[in-house]
């Protein structure tokens, strides 16, 4: 919204206070769009603060789940390099046993 202007361009208005003035039902819906807001901007804070919450939470609770999935991932790579490790050492004995139970027999 743009200021109403009040008075003649002719008048001599030497302090310039009333050259931009708005009305009073100007002043009064701006403020009570001004309160409008303010109150619909109340409860999205409140939400906002609730979602912070709940994000760290669910961050809190994804940091062990990382590092469980990482050592799996570093244990998987070790496994596998270990069996090609020992297919390329003992060719027949990797390919024809079968684990400690194998010995048992």
């Amino acid at each position: 919204l743009l200021p109403s202007f009040s008075g003649s361009e002719d008048y001599d208005y030497p302090t310039g206070d009333d050259r931009a003035s708005f009305g009073d039902d100007e002043n009064s819906a701006l403020e009570a769009y001004v309160a409008e807001l303010k109150e619909k901007k109340r409860p999205l804070k409140s939400e906002i603060k609730k979602l912070k919450a709940t994000l760290e939470a669910l961050e809190a609770e994804l940091e062990p789940l990382s590092l469980e999935l990482k050592e799996a991932k570093k244990d998987f790579l070790m496994n596998s390099l270990l069996s090609n490790y020992n297919k390329k050492k003992n060719p027949t004995e990797a390919s024809t046993s079968k684990g400690p139970a194998a010995d048992l027999s």
